[in-house]
């Protein structure tokens, strides 16, 4: 077995127990895109301000399963997802079980993990999960 793989099998589920539980998180947005006129703007200003107020919810448990819940917004319907995740030093692995991309969190501490924004949409800013109590 390479050294690689070995490191990888090794971090599945209980040896990563420190950052199992219960994560809530919240789209941090950079800016808001500039619409070419003022009814436009005013759309854009709600969808942003229904971005900026949704909480997403992670429980990742001890296991190595997860459960990502990501409320219905105006761009994009409600999201659950299931899978396993994977901690390899200050990255989080989520890989969904219904064979969707992967995504990378960055483990920023023991209560902070944070997930970039997609290429296609930077003004997004990044998602930012905190553990809770």
């Amino acid at each position: 077995m390479s050294p690689v793989l070995a490191c990888l099998l090794i971090s599945w589920g209980p040896k990563s127990a420190g950052i199992a539980g219960e994560w809530t998180g919240r789209f941090e947005v950079r800016s808001v895109p500039q619409a070419a006129s003022p009814a436009g703007q005013q759309a854009v200003n709600k969808v942003f301000a229904e971005i900026k107020s949704a909480k997403l919810t992670l429980s990742l448990r001890k296991q190595g399963t997860y459960l990502l819940k990501i409320p219905r917004l105006v761009v994009q319907p409600a999201i659950r997802e299931e899978g396993k995740w994977l901690r390899v030093g200050g990255t989080l692995l989520l890989v969904p079980s219904n064979g969707k991309p992967s995504r990378t969190l960055e483990v920023r501490s023991s209560k902070v993990l944070t997930l970039p924004a997609p290429k296609q949409e930077p003004s997004l800013g990044e998602t930012v999960f905190r553990k809770n109590p």
